[in-house]
């Protein structure tokens, strides 16, 4: 079960972010699946340009959090804002809507495709010629 708290200092990158809200704002986010708390409390803060390791043991939360984040899951309790306003995010299209995304781990990759193919596997660029719709694979 993850629970945290998000009480480490930023460091300045030059840029001058305190009128800005963070990107992402997680408060007392918590994710439940019948009688199991896989989150508890999760509160987290990322800002614009700033990259998040999450660790931990194996059923700690850390893929639930992500699917939570990229609309996988709803949370079962607490808030999340993205660019200060409140949101909820009912699938993957809703969090891809927002400029958040998912890269599954390899196990959901086609192996015959290469990196920028998996990535954008369901959404590859389309021309239309006329009533015939070409999809772009570039190998």
């Amino acid at each position: 079960m993850m629970s945290t708290r998000n009480n480490s200092e930023t460091k300045s990158t030059g840029a001058d972010n305190s009128a800005r809200p963070p990107l992402i704002e997680l408060s007392g986010i918590t994710k439940s699946f019948g009688n199991v708390d896989a989150l508890s409390g999760v509160d987290l803060k990322i800002g614009e340009a700033e990259s998040v390791g999450i660790i931990g043991d194996n059923g700690a939360g850390k893929s639930t959090l992500v699917k939570l984040l990229s609309g996988v899951y709803p949370a079962t309790g607490g808030t999340m804002k993205f660019r200060g306003r409140e949101v909820r995010f009912n699938s993957p299209l809703d969090a891809r809507q927002n400029g958040i995304e998912m890269i599954y781990q390899d196990l959901a990759l086609c192996e015959d495709l290469n990196v920028a193919q998996n990535i954008f596997l369901g959404r590859e660029i389309k021309k239309n010629y006329g009533p015939i719709l070409c999809w772009t694979i570039r190998p």
